[in-house]
Protein backbone atom coordinates (compact mmCIF):
# COMPACT_ATOMS: atom_id res chain seq x y z
CA UNK A 1 0.00 0.00 0.00
CA UNK A 2 2.99 2.35 0.40
CA UNK A 3 3.51 3.41 -3.26
CA UNK A 4 -0.36 4.04 -2.73
CA UNK A 5 0.62 6.31 -0.67
CA UNK A 6 3.22 7.90 -2.87
CA UNK A 7 0.21 8.68 -6.00
CA UNK A 8 -1.59 10.99 -3.78
CA UNK A 9 1.51 12.02 -2.38
CA UNK A 10 1.38 14.78 -5.85
CA UNK A 11 -2.14 14.38 -6.04
CA UNK A 12 -2.79 18.21 -6.21
CA UNK A 13 -4.97 16.94 -8.63
CA UNK A 14 -6.07 19.17 -11.05
CA UNK A 15 -7.85 17.09 -13.62
CA UNK A 16 -8.40 17.23 -17.34
CA UNK A 17 -12.23 17.01 -18.14
CA UNK A 18 -13.44 14.02 -19.23
CA UNK A 19 -11.08 13.18 -22.00
CA UNK A 20 -8.85 16.28 -22.11
CA UNK A 21 -5.95 13.95 -22.55
CA UNK A 22 -3.67 16.94 -23.06
CA UNK A 23 -4.22 18.79 -19.99
CA UNK A 24 -0.99 19.06 -17.80
CA UNK A 25 -0.25 19.32 -14.52
CA UNK A 26 1.48 22.41 -15.07
CA UNK A 27 -2.03 23.78 -17.29
CA UNK A 28 -3.68 22.96 -13.72
CA UNK A 29 -1.09 25.17 -11.90
CA UNK A 30 -1.32 28.00 -14.17
CA UNK A 31 -5.33 28.07 -14.05
CA UNK A 32 -4.87 28.17 -10.31
CA UNK A 33 -2.36 30.69 -9.96
CA UNK A 34 -3.69 33.22 -12.25
CA UNK A 35 -6.11 33.94 -9.50
CA UNK A 36 -3.37 34.44 -7.25
CA UNK A 37 -2.16 38.07 -9.04
CA UNK A 38 0.51 35.38 -10.33
CA UNK A 39 0.83 34.35 -13.68
CA UNK A 40 4.57 33.95 -14.71
CA UNK A 41 4.19 29.72 -14.41
CA UNK A 42 3.76 29.62 -18.13
CA UNK A 43 6.42 32.36 -19.03
CA UNK A 44 9.32 31.08 -21.00
CA UNK A 45 11.76 31.12 -18.66
CA UNK A 46 9.92 28.92 -16.52
CA UNK A 47 10.90 25.77 -15.31
CA UNK A 48 7.93 23.72 -13.75
CA UNK A 49 9.31 20.70 -11.74
CA UNK A 50 6.31 19.96 -9.40
CA UNK A 51 5.81 20.34 -5.31
CA UNK A 52 9.20 19.81 -3.59
CA UNK A 53 10.18 20.99 -0.07
CA UNK A 54 14.43 20.99 -0.76
CA UNK A 55 14.19 21.45 -4.38
CA UNK A 56 14.57 25.61 -4.33
CA UNK A 57 16.55 28.57 -4.80
CA UNK A 58 20.06 27.75 -4.34
CA UNK A 59 20.01 24.11 -5.96
CA UNK A 60 22.68 23.28 -8.86
CA UNK A 61 21.16 21.29 -12.19
CA UNK A 62 22.37 20.39 -15.07
CA UNK A 63 21.28 20.81 -18.90
CA UNK A 64 21.87 17.36 -21.03
CA UNK A 65 22.34 17.18 -24.95
CA UNK A 66 18.96 15.89 -24.99
CA UNK A 67 17.46 19.06 -23.17
CA UNK A 68 15.21 20.07 -20.11
CA UNK A 69 17.21 19.89 -17.15
CA UNK A 70 18.29 17.52 -14.70
CA UNK A 71 19.02 18.39 -10.87
CA UNK A 72 22.47 17.51 -9.62
CA UNK A 73 22.33 19.14 -5.84
CA UNK A 74 19.63 20.37 -3.43
CA UNK A 75 21.25 22.98 -1.25
CA UNK A 76 20.66 20.15 1.85
CA UNK A 77 23.57 18.10 -0.63
CA UNK A 78 25.95 20.28 0.80
CA UNK A 79 28.16 19.66 3.90
CA UNK A 80 27.98 22.94 5.58
CA UNK A 81 24.71 24.65 6.88
CA UNK A 82 23.40 27.31 4.67
CA UNK A 83 23.64 30.76 5.14
CA UNK A 84 20.75 32.94 4.58
CA UNK A 85 21.29 33.50 0.85
CA UNK A 86 17.14 33.06 0.07
CA UNK A 87 15.24 36.35 -0.42
CA UNK A 88 11.70 35.95 0.57
CA UNK A 89 8.98 37.38 -1.35
CA UNK A 90 5.73 39.22 -1.05
CA UNK A 91 2.81 36.62 -0.90
CA UNK A 92 0.06 37.03 -3.34
CA UNK A 93 -2.86 36.17 -1.71
CA UNK A 94 -5.04 33.29 -4.13
CA UNK A 95 -8.57 34.09 -1.91
CA UNK A 96 -8.66 30.48 -1.57
CA UNK A 97 -8.23 29.84 -5.70
CA UNK A 98 -9.88 26.50 -6.52
CA UNK A 99 -10.16 24.09 -9.63
CA UNK A 100 -12.11 21.41 -9.55
CA UNK A 101 -13.07 18.28 -11.62
CA UNK A 102 -16.31 16.34 -11.76
CA UNK A 103 -15.98 14.13 -14.43
CA UNK A 104 -15.92 10.51 -12.87
CA UNK A 105 -13.12 8.54 -13.13
CA UNK A 106 -10.49 11.30 -14.46
CA UNK A 107 -7.10 10.34 -13.65
CA UNK A 108 -4.93 12.86 -12.08
CA UNK A 109 -2.52 15.04 -13.98
CA UNK A 110 -0.03 16.33 -11.39
CA UNK A 111 2.68 14.68 -9.98
CA UNK A 112 6.57 15.97 -9.38
CA UNK A 113 8.53 15.13 -12.10
CA UNK A 114 11.45 14.29 -9.88
CA UNK A 115 9.72 11.86 -7.72
CA UNK A 116 7.74 9.81 -10.33
CA UNK A 117 4.83 8.39 -9.47
CA UNK A 118 3.59 4.13 -9.95
CA UNK A 119 0.97 3.22 -11.87
CA UNK A 120 -0.88 1.93 -9.12
CA UNK A 121 -1.35 4.71 -7.46
CA UNK A 122 -3.01 6.51 -10.60
CA UNK A 123 -5.18 3.70 -10.52
CA UNK A 124 -6.45 4.63 -7.03
CA UNK A 125 -7.11 7.94 -8.14
CA UNK A 126 -8.56 7.40 -11.23
CA UNK A 127 -11.40 5.96 -9.24
CA UNK A 128 -12.11 9.31 -7.35
CA UNK A 129 -15.46 10.96 -8.83
CA UNK A 130 -14.65 14.26 -8.03
CA UNK A 131 -11.63 16.54 -7.18
CA UNK A 132 -11.10 20.12 -6.18
CA UNK A 133 -7.63 21.38 -5.48
CA UNK A 134 -6.82 24.76 -3.16
CA UNK A 135 -4.18 27.75 -2.29
CA UNK A 136 -4.26 29.85 -0.32
CA UNK A 137 -0.84 32.10 -1.43
CA UNK A 138 2.54 31.64 -3.21
CA UNK A 139 5.58 33.93 -3.22
CA UNK A 140 8.53 34.42 -5.81
CA UNK A 141 11.80 34.07 -3.47
CA UNK A 142 15.10 34.76 -5.11
CA UNK A 143 18.90 33.91 -3.91
CA UNK A 144 20.76 36.94 -3.11
CA UNK A 145 23.85 36.66 -5.31
CA UNK A 146 27.08 37.66 -3.46
CA UNK A 147 25.61 35.94 -0.05
CA UNK A 148 25.05 32.30 -1.89
CA UNK A 149 28.25 33.06 -3.87
CA UNK A 150 30.19 33.07 -0.69
CA UNK A 151 28.73 30.28 0.68
CA UNK A 152 29.48 28.00 -2.71
CA UNK A 153 32.57 29.14 -2.24
CA UNK A 154 33.53 27.78 0.84
CA UNK A 155 36.58 25.47 0.90
CA UNK A 156 34.37 22.47 2.38
CA UNK A 157 31.93 23.52 -0.55
CA UNK A 158 34.83 22.82 -3.15
CA UNK A 159 33.14 20.01 -4.61
CA UNK A 160 30.01 21.93 -5.43
CA UNK A 161 31.39 25.09 -7.16
CA UNK A 162 34.24 23.19 -8.83
CA UNK A 163 30.99 21.90 -10.64
CA UNK A 164 29.62 24.63 -11.20
CA UNK A 165 32.50 25.69 -13.31
CA UNK A 166 31.55 23.18 -16.36
CA UNK A 167 29.84 24.60 -19.07
CA UNK A 168 26.49 23.11 -18.50
CA UNK A 169 25.85 23.88 -14.97
CA UNK A 170 22.27 26.23 -14.06
CA UNK A 171 21.38 27.39 -10.46
CA UNK A 172 17.91 27.65 -9.71
CA UNK A 173 17.91 31.50 -8.69
CA UNK A 174 14.43 31.77 -8.45
CA UNK A 175 11.78 29.66 -7.67
CA UNK A 176 7.81 30.06 -6.71
CA UNK A 177 6.61 28.99 -3.39
CA UNK A 178 3.22 27.92 -2.25
CA UNK A 179 1.53 27.99 0.60
CA UNK A 180 -1.92 26.22 1.85
CA UNK A 181 -2.32 23.50 -0.43
CA UNK A 182 -5.05 21.19 0.04
CA UNK A 183 -7.12 18.78 -2.35
CA UNK A 184 -9.82 16.87 -1.86
CA UNK A 185 -11.17 13.59 -3.72
CA UNK A 186 -14.41 12.59 -3.73
CA UNK A 187 -14.87 8.36 -3.68
CA UNK A 188 -17.85 6.28 -4.38
CA UNK A 189 -19.21 4.22 -1.12
CA UNK A 190 -17.55 1.54 -2.22
CA UNK A 191 -14.50 2.84 -3.17
CA UNK A 192 -13.60 4.47 -0.27
CA UNK A 193 -14.63 1.77 2.08
CA UNK A 194 -11.25 -0.03 0.20
CA UNK A 195 -8.86 2.67 0.13
CA UNK A 196 -9.72 4.46 3.75
CA UNK A 197 -7.47 2.05 5.48
CA UNK A 198 -4.47 3.12 3.46
CA UNK A 199 -4.81 6.89 3.45
CA UNK A 200 -4.39 8.05 7.02
CA UNK A 201 -2.32 10.24 9.16
CA UNK A 202 0.75 12.01 8.06
CA UNK A 203 2.64 10.34 4.99
CA UNK A 204 6.17 9.01 5.81
CA UNK A 205 8.55 10.80 3.95
CA UNK A 206 9.98 7.60 2.45
CA UNK A 207 6.55 7.08 0.74
CA UNK A 208 6.30 10.83 -0.28
CA UNK A 209 10.04 10.13 -2.12
CA UNK A 210 12.94 12.17 -1.58
CA UNK A 211 12.16 15.32 -3.34
CA UNK A 212 8.97 15.41 -2.71
CA UNK A 213 5.93 17.74 0.00
CA UNK A 214 5.23 16.80 3.08
CA UNK A 215 1.91 15.89 3.24
CA UNK A 216 -0.87 14.73 5.92
CA UNK A 217 -4.37 12.62 4.73
CA UNK A 218 -7.51 12.91 6.72
CA UNK A 219 -10.48 11.35 5.85
CA UNK A 220 -13.88 14.71 6.62
CA UNK A 221 -16.35 12.07 5.72
CA UNK A 222 -17.34 8.56 4.66
CA UNK A 223 -15.74 9.18 1.17
CA UNK A 224 -14.50 12.38 0.89
CA UNK A 225 -10.25 12.00 1.30
CA UNK A 226 -8.46 15.54 2.37
CA UNK A 227 -4.60 15.69 1.37
CA UNK A 228 -2.73 18.82 2.61
CA UNK A 229 0.89 20.52 2.46
CA UNK A 230 2.12 20.05 6.16
CA UNK A 231 4.26 23.27 5.40
CA UNK A 232 5.26 25.77 1.86
CA UNK A 233 6.85 24.22 -1.42
CA UNK A 234 8.53 25.35 -4.34
CA UNK A 235 6.76 23.81 -7.40
CA UNK A 236 8.52 26.04 -10.59
CA UNK A 237 11.57 28.38 -11.01
CA UNK A 238 13.89 30.17 -13.35
CA UNK A 239 17.66 28.92 -14.00
CA UNK A 240 20.60 31.09 -14.44
CA UNK A 241 24.23 30.00 -15.57
CA UNK A 242 27.17 30.17 -13.68
CA UNK A 243 29.35 32.43 -15.71
CA UNK A 244 32.37 31.20 -17.55
CA UNK A 245 36.15 31.44 -14.71
CA UNK A 246 33.62 33.66 -11.93
CA UNK A 247 35.68 31.64 -9.46
CA UNK A 248 38.94 32.98 -10.48
CA UNK A 249 37.76 36.67 -11.25
CA UNK A 250 35.49 36.99 -8.30
CA UNK A 251 32.99 38.68 -11.06
CA UNK A 252 29.59 39.31 -11.56
CA UNK A 253 28.41 35.18 -10.40
CA UNK A 254 25.05 34.63 -12.40
CA UNK A 255 23.84 35.57 -15.75
CA UNK A 256 20.22 36.58 -16.58
CA UNK A 257 17.23 33.69 -16.55
CA UNK A 258 17.68 31.34 -19.65
CA UNK A 259 14.96 30.91 -21.79
CA UNK A 260 13.57 27.80 -20.91
CA UNK A 261 11.47 25.21 -24.12
CA UNK A 262 8.41 25.06 -23.11
CA UNK A 263 8.87 20.97 -23.52
CA UNK A 264 11.70 20.72 -21.44
CA UNK A 265 11.26 18.45 -18.51
CA UNK A 266 12.96 18.40 -14.81
CA UNK A 267 14.43 15.10 -14.23
CA UNK A 268 17.01 14.16 -11.16
CA UNK A 269 20.93 13.30 -12.32
CA UNK A 270 21.39 9.81 -11.62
Amino acid sequence: MSKRIVLLLFCVALLASSGCCCFTAEDAWTDVLSKCAVSELNGNKILYFGPSNNVGPGSIWREPEDGGFRLRNTVSDMPRKPIDFIHKGTEFSCNGAQLSSTASGVAATFESSLSPIDAELSADLKAASNINMKVDSCAWDEIKEKAYENYIMQPINSEYYEDLERSNRYVLSRALRVHGYSVELKFSKKISSKIKASYSGQLAKELTGKFGAELSTEWTSDNTLRISAKKPFYIAGEMSKVKSGVFASRSSFLGKPVTIDTDATARVDE
